[in-house]
């Protein structure tokens, strides 16, 4: 049996989170004056459960916490656990809760995350991140309505006890535990929620700002400093950018606003431009399910027509990296290329004009959508792409440059040609990345990519205990996705943001994130 601690999680290393956590280890009197953010959309949903927008996700971390929560220093450490038992040779979790209150100064019991992590994996529940939890022995097959809930491996022994039993071992459980998704969700009969985290919602104007304010419930209550925070609503990037350059807010970039690329030269050259590796990828995916990218020489032929070189040295400015593979390079031990697609316009006419046989289509035919969210870099890496595809192809692609929340539901309903993507990894693991590919079913699947072989990998990867050999399967699914043309990396970005001068003692996670909770405002 092993037994975690609060004074033996400061011995782990580090943990990605994608946002920040609310409480900070030094005692200080709060600060006044608001910390001004802004995020580029209204949030989706207040259910930490349902969050897969940036705007909402965001938002969680700030209204809630769950077991574990991570900090720039520690790869995951007790929140609202107090301790965490591991039995059964690493498949059994037994979680001893803090006293701890929601914000309407009920306790948090064990049976709020009983019931929590169980109407998630109820059929009928939209969470797009349910597969996180299928480690937990009848997590998948309830989900699928194949199973009772009672069967599956999640019980509250008592009040302040939570016992979860995995079906394999699972190296990065704890970590998943403290990710939005697991948080536990309550609310009033008025459909109100309550909150577990450092701030409660103090009022919210859609479209215009979201005012939180420290939470008094909080178990670390005294060690939040910032006694409020505004976030503006504002969804354009320059027009966010200009309210910083008066002052109106404090920092933009990271999670929070995306930096405008042309803006980039001058922001490094009048500010202090940091920027910093994350844990992401910037990729294409072609819809297997489209009329047109159901075939494979189709597809190869746009591999071969993009050159991903030339699209980092002309639209980057943050020393991104060409992807040689989906994994970004903190997710590898080491960097091995399993990049298969150089760019070769001669072989992609050759398999263009095979594909068009093959398809029984002109290429006056060739209606093909390229989707993409208005938010972010695609519009001015869309853009690049549709005309290496011209000069290549002699194609034009129709750009459809969407709404983040309108882009998110084209791709969960597969209603795309081909899309411009990012992965962000939830945990610190190759399978945040390759998880998601293993089973058509999940939302995030956007190419529905299926192969026997590459699930059969993931499954045997969850089986082995051997470190080496799992990162030997996991490698080898890779690649399979990979040669399949159904995924394109471009490259693996970086973070970057602009502080103002009043904020001191900011923090990152080392992938890139911010950390806020020991920010102060002079």
């Amino acid at each position: 049996m092993f037994c975690f601690n609060a004074e033996m999680f400061k011995y782990l290393s580090i943990f990605f989170l994608l946002i920040l956590s609310g409480c900070s280890k030094s005692s200080t009197p709060g600060t006044k004056r608001p910390l001004h953010l802004n995020i580029s959309q209204d949030p989706s949903t207040f259910d930490p459960r349902k969050a897969a927008d940036f705007s909402s996700s965001t938002l969680t971390f700030f209204l809630y916490e769950g077991l574990m929560r991570s900090t720039p220093e520690n790869i995951y450490e007790p929140a609202l656990a107090e301790k965490v038992e591991v039995l059964n040779k690493g498949l059994t979790y037994v979680f001893h809760l803090k006293k701890a209150l929601w914000s309407d100064r009920s306790s948090i019991t064990a049976y709020d995350f009983e019931r929590s992590w169980k109407e998630i994996l109820d059929p009928k529940f939209p969470c797009p991140n349910a597969y996180l939890f299928y480690p937990i022995v009848g997590a998948e097959e309830a989900k699928k309505g194949n199973i009772h809930k009672d069967k599956i491996g999640i019980k509250a022994i008592d009040a302040q006890t939570l016992r979860v039993d995995l079906a394999q071992p699972t190296p990065y459980f704890l970590e998943l535990t403290a990710f939005c998704t697991f948080f536990p969700y309550k609310e009033l009969e008025s459909s109100f929620p309550l909150y577990s985290g450092p701030y409660r919602l103090k009022e919210y104007k859609t479209k215009d700002h979201i005012d939180l304010e420290k939470n008094p419930t909080y178990w670390g209550n005294s060690r939040v400093k910032l006694e409020q925070i505004r976030l503006f609503l504002v969804d354009e990037s320059m027009t966010a950018l200009e309210m910083f350059e008066r002052g109106d807010i404090d920092l933009i970039g990271s999670s929070f606003t995306t930096l405008p690329l042309d803006s980039l030269p001058m922001l490094k050259k009048q500010h202090d431009l940091q920027s910093v590796d994350t844990a992401g990828t910037t990729f294409l995916c072609f819809s297997t399910l489209s009329k047109y990218f159901k075939n494979e020489k189709l597809r190869q032929a746009f591999l071969l027509s993009i050159d991903r070189k030339d699209l980092v040295e002309n639209l980057t400015f943050l020393n991104e990296k060409v992807a040689t593979s989906l994994l970004p390079p903190m997710l590898q031990r080491e960097e091995e290329s399993h990049y298969v697609w150089i760019t070769d316009r001669k072989k992609a006419r050759e398999l263009f004009r095979e594909a068009l046989e093959e398809l029984q289509l002109a290429k006056e035919d060739l209606k093909i959508r390229f989707t993409y969210s208005a938010g972010g870099v695609f519009p001015q890496i869309g853009q690049a792409i549709q005309e290496q595809i011209r000069i290549s192809l002699d194609i034009h692609l129709q750009i459809e440059q969407l709404e983040p929340k309108v882009y998110l539901d084209r791709l969960y309903k597969r209603d795309f040609d081909l899309a411009g993507s990012f992965i962000l990894a939830q945990y610190l693991d190759p399978l945040a990345y390759l998880d998601r590919f293993k089973s058509i079913t999940n939302l995030r699947n956007y190419p529905s990519f299926t192969n026997e072989r590459y699930s059969s990998l993931i499954d045997l990867s969850n089986q082995t205990r051997s470190l080496k050999e799992r990162e030997k399967l996991l490698r080898h699914a890779e690649k399979i996705l990979i040669e399949s043309a159904t995924v394109f990396p471009l490259y693996h970005f970086r973070n970057g943001f602009v502080v103002s001068k009043k904020i001191k003692n900011l923090k990152t996670f080392p992938q890139g994130t911010l950390y806020l909770e020991e920010v102060e405002i002079t």
